[in-house]
């Protein structure tokens, strides 16, 4: 599972993190989208679920029905939190 999140593409597949990150408006092929929270390592203290829902609606509707998301249990805890 390391190499899927790590690995370098050299006998193994490249991680999700060995990809170019870029704000998700200029995405590009090749590139890994992101939607900024406002707040560095964390969620923004108002309506931080907002933020949950711009990321889903950020992806084009084909895959938006079958998408899942990626998180360590930390991040799983804050999202099932969010009021």
């Amino acid at each position: 599972g390391k190499a899927f999140i790590t690995g370098d593409g050299v006998n193994k597949p490249k991680g999700l993190v060995t990809y170019p990150t870029v704000l998700n408006s200029a995405w590009t092929w090749g590139n890994l989208g992101h939607i900024v929270t406002g707040v560095a390592g964390a969620f923004p203290a108002a309506s931080p679920g907002d933020k949950i829902l711009d990321l889903i609606y950020a992806a084009k509707a084909p895959y938006r029905a079958n998408g899942s998301f990626l998180m360590n249990r930390a991040t799983q805890a804050a999202v099932r939190k969010m009021k």
